[in-house]
């Protein structure tokens, strides 16, 4: 399987459509769908959002941003597949020039430390 990891290069209906046939309850999970279109685009224009594509489409989109000079954070990620997430773990590491990579999981500030 070929992956490759980029900058929003397809059309947002591609990664909305995505996001919405893939969240399940987790992710997004009090937002409709223009709210999440709304995130997406804001995404996209900040050059924070991130997609992993195969041959059959999308398979992961992350919405990183950078906190300072040493982190960056992790506001939504989604992955279909574990060879999308650990490719999205170390292309966004790459992306964000080795910054050290934050989230929030179950209400708790996390920092990722290996990739």
């Amino acid at each position: 399987m070929q992956l490759q990891f980029t900058a929003a290069e397809c059309g947002l209906k591609d990664v909305l459509e995505f996001v919405l046939r893939n969240k399940k309850d987790k992710l997004f999970r009090f937002f409709n769908d223009e709210e999440i279109l709304a995130v997406l685009w804001k995404a996209s224009r900040e050059d924070s959002l991130f997609i992993v594509n195969d041959k059959q489409g999308i398979t992961g989109m992350v919405i990183a941003s950078i906190v300072n000079d040493n982190e960056f954070k992790v506001d939504h990620l989604l992955c279909t597949t574990n060879e999308a997430f650990v490719l999205m773990r170390k292309m966004a590491r790459q992306s964000m020039n080795g910054r050290i990579c934050k989230y929030v999981r179950r209400g708790k500030l996390k920092q990722l430390r290996r990739y």
